[in-house]
C-alpha cells in the first residue's frame, strides 16, 4: 500500500509496483503465512536534505517526521520459528484433561493458525479454511460444525454478544494481531461471572514481552517466560525459568495431585474421630465402662496415625487424573459433605461398631455377660475401689471370678476393663489400616494404582508395630493402661 515501485531482480533498478506485482506479493505473502512462517516486507525510502543528527520519529506511524509514501519493494524476508517437540503432546494433555488452550498472538491470523495447527489447539486434520476459518465480520458464519476460529483484534470491538458466546465456546481458538488491551479484554471476559455476560473460568495467561503484561495482570494466573521482560515478570504470578509450555501442564498435574492427596489424608484422618467419641457418649448415654481412654487417644493421633497421614503428601498420581475435567471450584471444595459423610457416617460408623464388638467381646472372654455390662448401669463405677462405692449391694457380676459370690473383685473387673480397651484400642488401628488402604485411591483400583509409595508402607509398618508394643510390650502396659490380648480380638476387626 506505500509503495510505488518495486526493484527489478533482473536489472537491480526501480520498477513500476503494478497491480499485478501487488498481487502477487500478495499471494507469498499468504503462502508463507499459511505454512507458519512469519513474515517480514522491506522497503526503502530515499530522504534527501536531511541533516546528520535528524532524529526520526518511529514510535508512532501517524506521528512520523518522513515520507510513509512512494517506498521502494525491495523484498520479503520469511521466518521460521519452530514451536518445541515436547508442546503438540502438552496441548493434547489439556484437551484431555478439559483444559483449553486459547492461542493469543500478534501474529498474522494465517500464520498464527498454522502454528496452532501444528501444536494441536486446533485441528491439524483436512483444510483449515474449513476447519478453522478466518471470521468474517462482514458475513459472520456461527456454524457449530466448525471446530476452530479465527479472529483478528480489530473484528472484537464489532462482536456482539451471540458472536463471543459463539466463538468463545469453539474447541480450537486463534486471535491474532491483538494489541495488549485487546488480550485483557479477552481474558476478562473469559474470567467473568456467569451472569456479567462472561464464562467463569480459570484463566492462566503466559507471556514474555511488556505487550502482555496487561493480561499477565488480569489473568487468575499470570505466567512469565523466564527470558522475558521485567515489566512481564512484575506484572506475573509465576516466571516459568524454562520457557517450556510442557512445564505448565506439569504443574496442572501436579496441583491436582496435591488436592487430591490432601483429600485424601483429611479423609483418612477424620474417621478415627468417630470411634473414639462414641465410647465417652456411650458412657454417658447407656452407663457402660468407658471402652478408651484419653491416653489411648493420644495413641492414635500422635502415634499410630502421623506418620501414615503425612505419607499421603507422597502418593504417586492415579493413571487417570489428567483425564478427568478440572473441578467446580464453587462446589468440589477441600472439605465436602461427601467426604465428612465417608469419614464419618460409613467408615467411621464402621470402626466403631467393629470396636465395640471387640471390646463387648474381650469382656465376655472374662466372664463378663452383655446383659451385664449393657443392663446393669455400672459404668461409672466399674473402676471404683469397693470401699468408694456409695451401695455396697453392687455385684459385678462374673462367670470367671474367684469370689464366692460370683462378684468380681476390684482388681478382676479393672484388668478385664484394661484389657477390653486395649481391644477397642487395637480395633481402632486394625480398620485404620484398611481405611488408609481404601484412601489411597479415589477412582483406581488399589491392585492396579499398587503400593509404589514406601512412606506409606513404612507408615503402615510403623503403625502396626506400636499396636504390637503397646499390647504386648510389659514396661508399656502401666503408662498406658493396656493388656494382653487373644488373638481373636485381633481377628474380629479384619472384615
Amino acid at each position: 500500500e506505500r509503495c510505488s515501485s518495486a526493484t527489478d531482480p533482473a536489472t537491480n533498478g526501480p520498477t513500476p509496483f503494478t497491480k499485478e506485482l501487488s498481487a502477487a506479493v500478495t499471494k507469498s505473502n499468504l503462502d508463507l503465512a499459511g505454512n507458519g512462517e512469519r513474515v517480514l516486507a522491506f522497503g526503502e525510502q530515499i530522504v534527501k536534505g536531511l541533516p546528520a543528527d535528524y532524529a526520526f520519529e518511529t514510535d508512532d506511524i501517524k506521528e512520523c517526521n518522513f515520507p510513509m509514501q512512494d517506498f521502494r519493494f525491495i523484498g520479503m524476508l520469511a521466518l521460521e520459528d519452530p514451536h518445541r517437540p515436547e508442546v503438540p503432546g502438552a496441548v493434547n494433555s489439556c484437551h484431555n484433561a478439559s483444559i483449553r488452550v486459547i492461542m493469543v498472538t500478534g501474529d498474522h491470523p494465517l500464520t498464527a493458525r498454522s502454528i496452532a495447527s501444528k501444536i494441536n489447539i486446533v485441528e491439524p486434520t483436512g483444510d483449515l479454511n474449513k476447519t478453522t476459518p478466518v471470521w468474517d465480520p462482514k458475513n459472520p458464519v456461527m456454524d457449530d460444525s466448525k471446530k476452530g476460529v479465527v479472529v483478528t483484534g480489530d473484528m472484537l470491538k464489532d462482536l456482539t454478544e451471540e458472536h463471543w458466546a459463539y466463538i468463545l465456546t469453539r474447541p480450537g481458538i486463534v486471535f491474532a494481531r491483538t494489541l495488549p488491551t485487546q488480550k485483557k479484554d479477552i481474558v476478562e471476559r473469559l474470567q467473568a461471572p456467569h451472569d456479567e455476560g462472561g464464562f467463569d473460568e480459570v484463566c492462566a495467561v503466559t507471556g514474555d514481552g511488556v505487550n502482555d503484561s496487561p493480561a499477565l495482570k488480569a489473568a487468575s494466573v499470570g505466567i512469565a517466560m523466564g527470558t522475558g521482560a521485567q515489566v512481564a515478570h512484575d506484572a506475573s504470578d509465576l516466571i516459568l525459568k524454562d520457557d517450556n509450555f510442557a512445564s505448565i501442564v506439569d504443574g496442572i498435574e501436579e496441583g491436582r495431585l496435591i488436592f487430591s492427596n490432601l483429600k485424601k489424608s483429611i479423609a483418612y484422618t477424620l474417621t478415627s474421630n468417630i470411634p473414639e467419641i462414641i465410647p465417652f457418649l456411650a458412657q454417658i448415654v447407656l452407663q457402660i465402662p468407658l471402652a478408651m481412654t484419653t491416653i489411648m487417644i493420644l495413641c492414635i493421633d500422635l502415634g499410630t496415625d502421623i506418620v501414615p497421614a503425612i505419607s499421603f503428601a507422597y502418593e504417586f498420581a492415579e493413571s487417570d487424573i489428567m483425564s478427568i475435567p478440572p473441578r467446580n471450584r464453587h462446589k468440589d471444595l477441600l472439605v465436602t459433605g461427601t467426604l465428612i459423610s465417608w469419614s464419618y457416617l460409613q467408615i467411621g460408623i464402621i470402626q466403631a461398631l467393629a470396636s465395640f464388638t471387640t471390646f463387648f467381646y474381650s469382656l465376655e472372654e472374662d466372664g463378663f455377660s452383655n446383659d451385664t455390662v449393657l443392663n446393669d448401669g455400672l459404668g461409672f463405677v466399674w473402676d471404683k475401689e469397693d470401699a468408694d462405692i456409695d451401695d455396697s449391694s453392687v455385684c459385678f457380676t462374673s462367670s470367671d471370678t474367684s469370689s464366692a459370690d460370683g462378684c468380681a473383685t476390684y482388681s478382676e473387673r479393672t484388668k478385664s476393663l484394661r484389657k477390653a480397651q486395649t481391644a477397642f484400642l487395637a480395633a481402632i488401628v486394625i480398620c485404620q489400616i484398611g481405611c488408609g488402604c481404601a484412601a489411597k485411591t479415589r477412582l483406581s483400583s488399589l491392585l492396579s494404582h499398587g503400593f509404589k509409595n514406601m512412606a506409606f508402607n513404612y507408615g503402615l509398618f510403623q503403625e502396626i508395630s506400636l499396636i504390637v508394643l503397646l499390647v504386648y510390650a510389659p514396661f508399656l502396659h502401666t503408662p498406658f493402661g493396656t493388656e494382653d490380648i487373644s488373638g481373636v480380638c485381633w481377628a474380629i476387626a479384619l472384615p
